[in-house]
């Protein structure tokens, strides 16, 4: 499941509708326990990271066709899992023994979806244009060496010159605000993707940061969003001694909050009051154009497979809600919560904004329910990966491109109304 979401976005992803990361010592801890594969159910082999029900299906098959998995490698020869699901499954999976490992709880399900947008939003490259894990927002950091945003009273703090990124949606940001020098290190997928930071040492990624590698770079000051993969990452750095600044993007203004909390740390103060002003400018304007227009009932996809939706409470249902969108996904629980088609037939939607990126798997994929008014009145749109995800720097360019989506699905209606004896 955390390849599937991680691909379907936007670090939000968050890569999610995470509620606003509490004090280190009320912070989840990450789930623990095994699997065993040879006697799992389909639900509890869901529990292992990047198994969605497509791939659990899959290994019900291969145990069924083979028997019992005599070794954990036997799993690469099952269809969709490769050589580095493997690595991520093998230390959480048994061939023996009780399933110990249980369902993470509301809270960390909606911050595990944060970075699964933010994954998917990097993974393919795209232009960034903020969601999206996923991030930034309230900074929460330990009492020894962290800060908070906004800026706690006294002096202010140090500008830093040698920053290490653990976030692809800080790193956009700070790439946005021309503070590339700043930059001394960064997380795997910001390495990745972005060319202007490839060259730079990595410090691992979401499930395998390196402390080690961090520190050896002496960086006085570290940016991550807090997750349940890295729940511990705060209270390392602070035990350490080493700043570190954690963001949380949940809302809208709280991205706004970090892009401005970012440039005021590295020096670039001025370049994040413009790009923040640039975006306030688009959401007002937008607001302007949408005003006494009526609004469409509609629903933002991040996944197909597994089937994950934009609830209540992000950023994206923010933009949604200013694109003029009644989101049907604030009925569910969780600010991106896994849904199912039986309850999108039951909600009638007469929007679907399809976030995968591909427009013709979009098509072939909602034909097949020509009931849903979406569907029958043309009004299925798809928008490229990560470009409304992403809770990064560009946030005036995502609510374009929902703008410019919507207004597609509204000429598609009426033409289709035209058509139609």
């Amino acid at each position: 499941m955390v390849q599937a979401v991680a691909r379907a976005l936007l670090c939000v992803g968050l890569l999610a509708g995470s509620p606003a990361a509490a004090p280190a010592a009320e912070a989840e801890a990450p789930p623990s326990g095994v699997v065993n594969v040879n006697t799992a159910t389909a639900e509890e082999l869901e529990l292992l990271p990047g198994i969605g029900p497509s791939k659990a299906k899959a290994i019900l098959e291969a145990r069924r066709e083979r028997g019992a998995f005599k070794s954990v490698e036997e799993l690469e020869e099952v269809k969709g899992i490769g050589r580095g699901a493997l690595e991520r499954l093998r230390p959480f999976v048994t061939l023996s023994g009780k399933t110990t490992r249980r369902p993470l709880s509301r809270r960390a399900r909606a911050l595990h979806a944060q970075e699964r947008m933010a994954r998917r939003a990097f993974v393919r490259r795209v232009p960034c244009v903020a969601f999206v894990a996923l991030a930034a927002g309230l900074a929460l950091a330990h009492p020894a060496a962290g800060e908070r945003a906004p800026a706690q009273s006294g002096p202010p703090a140090q500008t830093a010159s040698r920053v290490v990124s653990i976030n692809p949606s800080l790193t956009a940001i700070l790439l946005a605000l021309g503070a590339r020098e700043v930059l001394v290190g960064v997380d795997d997928y910001s390495a990745r993707q972005n060319p202007e930071v490839a060259h730079l040492p990595r410090v691992g990624g979401l499930h395998d940061t390196s402390l080690e590698a961090i520190v050896a770079l002496a960086p006085d000051l570290v940016v991550f969003v807090p997750s349940v993969e890295q729940g511990d990452v705060r209270d390392r750095l602070a035990a350490l001694g080493v700043a570190h600044l954690a963001l949380d993007p949940t809302s809208f203004d709280d991205v706004l909050n970090a892009i401005e909390t970012l440039g005021r740390r590295t020096g670039r103060a001025d370049a994040a009051r413009e790009r923040v002003a640039a975006i306030r400018s688009a959401r007002e304007r937008m607001l302007r154009d949408r005003a006494g227009r009526p609004r469409v009932r509609g629903v933002l996809v991040l996944t197909r497979d597994p089937f994950y939706v934009v609830g209540g409470g992000s950023f994206i249902d923010e933009m949604l809600a200013i694109a003029g969108v009644e989101n049907l996904g604030r009925e569910l629980a969780g600010t991106y919560p896994r849904a199912s088609l039986e309850w999108l037939v039951a909600a009638r939607p007469e929007l679907i904004v399809d976030a995968g990126g591909d427009a013709e798997a979009a098509r072939s994929f909602w034909s097949r329910w020509p009931s849903l008014p979406a569907v029958r009145d043309g009004r299925v749109v798809s928008i490229p990966e990560g470009v409304a995800t992403l809770p990064g720097p560009w946030l005036d360019r995502a609510l374009r491109t929902l703008a410019q989506a919507i207004s597609m699905a509204e000429r598609n209606a009426s033409a289709a109304s035209q058509e139609t004896p």
